[in-house]
C-alpha cells in the first residue's frame, strides 16, 4: 500500500481502534448462539483427529453449519486460555476482534481502489463508529468472520481481474471457499462481483474491437473457472462433512434458504411468528440502527453515484457497489426466508453503505472551497469535528451494548421503553454484569433462577455457595428483556412485577436486564 497520507492516517487510526476494542472486551459477555458455535468448532475438530466417528451427535441443524472458523476459534481461545491464562469468555473473542481488524484493513483497500483514498477513509472510519458493528466484532463469530473473509475475497477478485493475475484470482478462490465454509451466506459474492463484472463486460462490447472483447471474454471465463475450481477444492478441504459426501453442501444450501427458528419476534410493540413477520422488518432495522449522520451522507453518496452513471464513470465499481445490498435484499424476499435478530443478518452489506456515506461526506467536504473559499480549512476542521464528536456521542451512550443501539430518530420517537417496541436485548450478553452483581450483592447460600438462555451462566465464575434454581426456593430471578422468550407463567409463579429491581442496566430508559429478589 503507498503510503499517502490517507493511508498512514487510517493505519494510525486501526491501531488505535484495536488497543480500544482489546481494552474493553471484558465488558463484552458470551452471547446466546456462541456456547452451539463453539461445539460444532470442537466436534470438527475431534472428528479431525479420530476421536469421534461422525457428526451424529451435533443437535438438531448444527450439522449444516461450515465449521472453518469455529475450528479456527477453538484452536486459537484454548491457546489463549493455556498460553496466557485469559479468561474463557474472553478468550473466544480474541479471534472476532482479529476478523474485524483485518476486515477494516483490506476494506480500506479495496475501497481506495473503487472509489479513492478520501472515499475509502470516511468509510473505513464510519464503519469503525457504526455501533452494531463494533458490538458485533466482540461477539459475533458468524457474521463478522464472514465480513473479514468476504473483503478479502472482493479484494482479490476485483484487483485480480483488473491486473489480469491468474494468483490473485485463484487466491480469491481459496478464500472464498474458506468463507463458504464459515457461513454459506458468502455465496452472495457470487452476484455481487460476477454479475457486475460480465454486466460490464457486455457494456464494453459496443466500445471495444469485436476480436479484442472475444479474447478478453475467454480469459475472464477462463479466470472465473480458476476461481470456481479453487473454491470448490477449498469448501471441500475444510470442511469435514464433506470428505464422505460432498453434496451434503447443496444439503446444507437449502436447509439455510427454507431453516425455521422456534422463536418469536418483538415488532413495533408486536409479536410476530417468523412466518407473519412484515417484508419491512429487515430494511427497517438497517437504517433504524444507522446513525443519522451516516444516513444523510448515504443519501449523498448515492445522489454523487447516480451522477458517476450519467457520466459513465466507474460503472463496474458502481455495479458492485448496488449489486451488494441489492443480491442480499434479493434473498429476503424468498417465502421461507426468515427474519429475526435485528439487523445482524444484515451486517454483510452495512459496508456497503458505508461507502455511500464515505462517498458523500468526502464530495461534501470536496464542496467547502467553493461556498467558503477563505474559511475552506476552518469549515472544514469544525465540519469533521462535529461528525466525529457526535458519533462519538451516540456511540458511547449506549456503550458497551452497542449491539442494542437505536438511532437519533428513533430516540426521539420512544424516549423511553424501547425495549417493549423492539428486541432491545436479545442476545444475552448482559448476563456478564449479571453474574457480577450476584457474585458482589447475593446473600450467602442464596439461589437464583435464569428463566432464559441460562447456559450463558455456565460460562462465568459465579459463587460456590450459589445454587441455579427455578423452584419455590427461588430467591433471585435474573433476565434479559427479549420479552417474547420469557415464559409467561414467570410473574404468576414470582410476581415480580410487583417489585422493584435491586439490579437493572437500562439506556435509552429502557430495561436490557433485571434482577428482582422474590424472596
Amino acid at each position: 500500500m503507498k503510503k499517502d497520507k490517507y493511508a498512514k492516517i487510517f493505519l494510525i487510526i486501526l491501531f488505535a481502534y484495536a488497543v480500544f476494542s482489546f481494552s474493553v472486551m471484558k465488558n463484552f459477555g458470551i452471547t446466546w448462539d456462541e456456547p452451539t458455535q463453539h461445539l460444532i468448532g470442537r466436534a470438527a475438530l475431534n472428528y479431525i483427529k479420530g476421536t469421534i466417528s461422525g457428526f451424529g451427535y451435533l443437535q438438531n441443524d448444527l450439522v449444516f453449519y461450515g465449521p472453518f472458523f469455529e475450528m479456527a476459534n477453538q484452536l486459537a481461545g484454548n491457546f489463549f486460555r493455556s498460553t496466557f491464562h485469559i479468561d474463557r469468555v474472553d478468550a473466544f473473542h480474541i479471534l472476532i476482534i482479529l476478523s474485524a481488524l483485518i476486515g477494516l484493513f483490506f476494506f480500506f483497500k479495496l475501497k481506495r481502489r473503487m472509489f479513492g483514498k478520501k472515499t475509502a477513509f470516511w468509510a473505513s472510519i464510519f464503519l469503525m463508529l457504526h455501533p452494531v458493528f463494533f458490538a458485533h466484532s466482540q461477539y459475533n463469530s458468524k457474521d463478522i468472520p464472514l465480513f473479514m473473509l468476504f473483503m478479502i475475497t472482493l479484494f482479490l477478485l476485483y484487483t485480480g481481474f483488473k491486473e489480469r493475475k491468474l494468483w490473485k484470482i485463484a487466491l480469491g478462490g481459496v478464500v472464498c471457499g474458506l468463507m463458504l465454509d464459515t457461513r454459506i451466506d458468502g455465496l452472495l459474492i457470487l452476484p455481487v462481483f460476477f454479475g457486475a463484472y460480465f454486466l460490464h463486460t457486455g457494456l464494453m462490447f459496443r466500445s471495444t474491437h469485436r476480436k479484442d472483447w472475444i479474447v478478453r471474454l475467454k480469459r475472464d471465463i477462463f479466470f472465473t473457472a480458476v476461481f470456481f475450481a479453487a473454491t470448490a477444492v477449498a469448501v471441500y478441504a475444510a470442511w469435514p462433512t464433506l470428505w464422505h459426501n460432498p453434496l451434503f453442501f447443496f444439503d446444507s444450501l437449502h436447509y439455510f434458504l427454507h431453516h425455521g427458528w422456534p422463536g418469536s419476534v418483538l415488532y413495533f410493540g408486536k409479536t410476530y411468528s417468523l412466518t407473519a413477520i412484515p417484508w419491512s422488518y429487515t430494511i427497517f432495522f438497517l437504517f433504524a440502527t444507522m446513525p443519522l449522520a451516516f444516513l444523510i451522507f448515504t443519501a449523498a453518496g448515492i445522489f454523487a453515484a447516480a451522477r458517476s452513471i450519467l457520466r459513465k464513470e466507474k460503472l463496474l465499481e458502481i455495479s458492485i457497489l448496488f449489486l451488494w445490498p441489492a443480491s442480499r435484499f434479493a434473498v429476503d424476499l424468498f417465502p421461507d426466508s426468515l427474519k429475526y435478530d435485528g439487523v445482524r443478518h444484515f451486517l454483510i452489506v452495512l459496508p456497503a453503505f458505508m461507502v455511500l456515506a464515505g462517498w458523500g461526506f468526502a464530495r461534501l467536504l470536496d464542496k467547502i472551497p467553493k461556498y467558503f473559499p477563505k474559511a475552506k480549512n476552518a469549515v472544514r476542521a469544525g465540519l469533521i469535528t462535529v461528525v466525529i464528536v457526535w458519533s462519538l456521542v451516540q456511540f458511547f451512550h449506549v456503550f458497551p451494548f452497542d449491539g442494542s443501539y437505536f438511532n437519533e430518530v428513533m430516540q426521539m420517537e420512544y424516549p423511553k421503553n424501547i425495549d417493549l417496541q423492539f428486541d432491545f436485548s436479545y442476545w444475552g450478553e448482559t448476563y456478564r454484569q449479571g453474574a457480577d452483581w450476584l457474585n458482589q450483592n447475593a446473600e450467602p447460600k442464596s439461589t437464583y433462577c435464569v428463566p432464559i438462555a441460562d447456559h450463558l451462566l455456565k460460562s462465568y465464575p459465579v459463587r460456590k455457595d450459589l445454587t441455579m434454581d427455578c423452584s419455590e426456593k427461588t430467591e433471585y430471578l435474573m433476565f434479559f428483556t427479549r420479552w417474547p422468550g420469557i415464559p409467561e407463567s414467570l410473574e404468576n409463579e414470582f410476581h415480580y412485577r410487583e417489585k422493584d429491581p435491586v439490579f437493572r442496566i437500562s439506556k435509552y430508559d429502557s430495561d436490557m436486564l433485571l434482577i428482582y429478589k422474590v424472596k
